[in-house]
This record gives C-alpha cells, structure tokens and sequence, in this order.
C-alpha cells in the first residue's frame, strides 16, 4: 500500500513591499466535504487562482473562483 502524507502549507503574501499577513485571495486549500464520493475521500484540494497580464480583480472573484474549482473537484469521481 502506499504510505500516507501530510501536507504542511505556508503562504507568503507580498503587496508593495510589505508582507500581509493574511493568505492571498484565490489560495485555497479544501479538506473532502461529508458526501464527497468515495474515490475523493482521502484527498486535499490545493489551487490558487491569480489573473493573467495586467488585469486586476476584487479579492473576492479571486476566492469565489477557487471555491467553485474546489466544488466541482469534489463532485466527480
């Protein structure tokens, strides 16, 4: 069988210079929900979203993206 990992995230949010010390918009780290089937049980979903070029959005576009990845993730098999 294979053996079993921890992750351990850490995040580094730099805005002007200046660490926040806050996790970025759009980086979320998703823990199976209840009903998730039985092929995702033992996972751990990581993404960060971010916007390509000079394009810039609210942070909580960037946090609703991620939220829908995470939920369509955990609905398939």
């Amino acid at each position: 069988m294979g053996e079993e990992l921890e992750a351990v995230v850490g995040y580094l949010f730099v805005v002007d210079g200046r660490a926040i010390s806050a996790p970025p918009p759009g980086a979320l780290v998703e823990l199976p929900p209840r009903r998730a089937p039985r092929s995702r049980t033992a996972d751990t979903f990581f993404v960060l979203v971010t916007m390509a070029g000079e394009e810039k959005a609210p942070g909580n576009i960037y946090e609703y993206l991620a939220q829908v990845a995470a939920d369509a993730y955990f609905a398939t098999s």
